[in-house]
């Protein structure tokens, strides 16, 4: 049995670490539906290819990464040539 691919919790090192390293690690959820215990707080709209350029409609993967915030989830719940749509997540249910 494959395991979930649940939303990946960014973290405070994460965060220090992609300012050298640009990535984008989060699981890619596309195909799935809502994760069970995971709250929807944000969606981003968001270059892939690298290619990007400030003031176009997919925010460029370092603009991205400057909007991430440690503790919360990401995954990839859309799949563009492209662009991605990664949606950001906390734990539990809506306050």
């Amino acid at each position: 049995m494959s395991k979930p691919r649940l939303p990946y919790k960014v973290t405070e090192a994460d965060l220090l670490k992609w300012k050298s390293e640009p990535l984008l690690p989060f699981p890619d959820r596309s195909d799935m539906e809502h994760p069970k215990g995971f709250t929807k707080t944000q969606i981003y709209f968001v270059d892939s290819s690298g290619l990007g350029a400030p003031g176009e409609a997919a925010l460029t993967i370092p603009a991205f990464l400057a909007r991430l915030k440690a503790g919360c989830y990401y995954a990839i719940t859309g799949v563009g040539q492209f662009q991605v749509f990664v949606t950001e997540y906390t734990k539990g249910k809506p306050a």
